[in-house]
């Protein structure tokens, strides 16, 4: 926390004054700025401090003013009589002016301005001692004003989420059924389809179970009309969040009702693992995935474009990139849902394709489904 005290003692012949400033810190950063004489007690002044102060970037300061008639700081007059008689011999001599300013010509001159050496007496250290005792005390008073005052203001701001959270309440189960008629229409959209409904029947089992944590541990960002779609595609944002990838979505999907939302989260769940994974690898600043979905005539579009570092191992003839991700799903998806073969497996069972392009640090996947299954 930040703080600040300051206290002036006085002593017969001067006037002390101790200052500490304090700023944030996660660490105790102490500087000090002491005059000579009372140098000797640094390491009694640097205790006095770690005392009070755990943390912080903490500048200690003590300023000496003389105020009597007598100062350590004296001017040698017989050295500068001496000069004077140099410099004026020196200028008969050579035919040369005088100095126009000769105080400011003598008082430059080495040994002119000497310091007699002080020592501090027991009397004189207790009064400054006490001097940065108090202002020690001073910043930990202000130290403890700005806490009070920080504490208000996060119990103010606890109560205030607190209030919130109790009115989306109100809204949960409507929320929730709204959730379920989305998946059962969807489901009936795609009733007629030939597909292993027991399969199905357990993945949409699995990413049920995970839409609850999925929606409490994330903003619902995404909404393409598809239930499943946007539990993959929100899922996949809020893993990319946590890794400090950008992530952009841009769809225009329309009615897919020809295509199976298990087909379609093949895709998407297989694409955005691959490129989170690759992803990972680059430094922060340089990751990023753009996921665009979209019609165009009777085909659906799905592209995923993102960065990685160049490397690519090829399998399977050349035809897709070797992968060495690992998937979060559970063994029933094992068979669909690894690796690009699987992607271009559904591309082509829609009579579709899939398309990859690499450029430098880019990597780009596109598929393409026929809105029409080919049975």
């Amino acid at each position: 926390m930040t703080g600040f005290g300051k206290v002036t003692a006085e002593l017969p012949s001067k006037k002390v004054t101790v200052e500490i400033k304090a700023l944030n810190s996660k660490q105790l950063d102490l500087s000090t700025r002491i005059p000579s004489i009372y140098k000797e007690k640094e390491m009694q002044i640097r205790s006095l401090l770690l005392q009070s102060l755990e943390r912080g970037k903490v500048e200690f300061n003590i300023f000496v003013e003389y105020i009597g008639k007598d100062t350590p700081t004296q001017i040698n007059l017989a050295a500068v009589e001496n000069y004077y008689n140099q410099i004026k011999d020196i200028a008969d001599r050579l035919n040369i002016g005088l100095p126009a300013d000769w105080f400011q010509t003598l008082l430059r001159m080495p040994d002119v301005i000497k310091t007699e050496a002080q020592e501090v007496n027991e009397e004189e250290w207790n009064v400054v001692e006490k001097a940065i005792k108090e202002a020690i005390g001073h910043l930990c008073d202000f130290r403890i004003q700005e806490g009070a005052m920080l504490q208000k203001l996060f119990e103010q701001k606890i109560a205030n989420i607190s209030r919130l959270l109790s009115e989306v309440e109100q809204y949960e189960k409507e929320r929730i059924e709204k959730i379920k008629a989305r998946i059962m229409d969807n489901l009936e959209k795609i009733a007629g389809q030939d597909y292993d409904k027991n399969r199905f029947e357990q993945e949409m089992i699995y990413y049920i179970e995970k839409l609850d944590e999925t929606i409490q541990t994330m903003d619902y960002k995404f909404n393409t009309g598809n239930a499943v779609t946007d539990v993959i595609i929100n899922n996949k944002y809020q893993k990319a969040k946590n890794a400090g990838i950008s992530f952009q979505v841009k769809f225009n999907l329309g009615e897919t009702d020809t295509i199976s939302a298990f087909d379609i989260g093949i895709i998407l769940n297989n694409l955005l693992d691959n490129a989170i994974e690759a992803c990972e690898k680059l430094e922060q600043e340089q990751r990023y995935i753009n996921l665009t979905l979209k019609k165009k005539n009777h085909f659906l579009l799905i592209e995923v474009e993102n960065s990685f570092d160049g490397k690519v191992i090829w399998e399977d003839g050349g035809i897709v990139p070797m992968t060495t991700k690992q998937s979060d799903l559970p063994d029933i998806l094992m068979e669909h849902g690894i690796g690009l073969k699987n992607v271009k497996n559904v591309a082509d069972h829609y009579l579709g394709d899939m398309d990859i392009k690499i450029k430098n640090d880019v990597f780009k996947v596109t598929v393409m489904l026929q809105q029409k299954e080919i049975k």
